[in-house]
């Protein structure tokens, strides 16, 4: 199959600490990395009912979800980092100025489409 690698680690929850083992094995065929994790018996009996009733399997549920948070945590990133960025230009007197080149593009008519 591939590498495995493996490891533990201990990781604070809001209820408590617990301790986590890890379990990667590298499938070099689709690029994807076998992970282990735990589940409560409602969560496994939850997901195994969700595959059933979808017809995906238990694995790819757990990736949409993961790709889900990734996509929404990216994006609460980049909001963040662009209300970072907000007015870092205002005291600057060594650029440009913009209102006159952007006149330089109005001179252009709007294309019909």
């Amino acid at each position: 199959m591939g590498l495995g690698i493996r490891g533990s680690c201990k990781i604070k929850l809001e209820r408590g600490e617990a301790d986590v083992y890890i379990i990667h094995r590298l499938n070099v065929r689709n690029n994807m990395v076998r992970t282990q994790i735990y589940l409560t018996e409602k969560e496994r009996t939850s997901l195994q009912l969700l595959a059933e009733q979808t017809g995906k399997t238990q694995s790819q549920l757990i990736r949409d979800a993961v790709d889900r948070l990734i996509e929404s945590l990216d994006q609460q990133n980049r909001l963040y980092l662009l209300r970072q960025a907000r007015g870092m230009w205002k005291d600057r007197d060594d650029l440009p100025d913009f209102e006159e080149l952007r006149k330089e593009f109005d001179r252009f008519p709007p294309r019909d489409e």
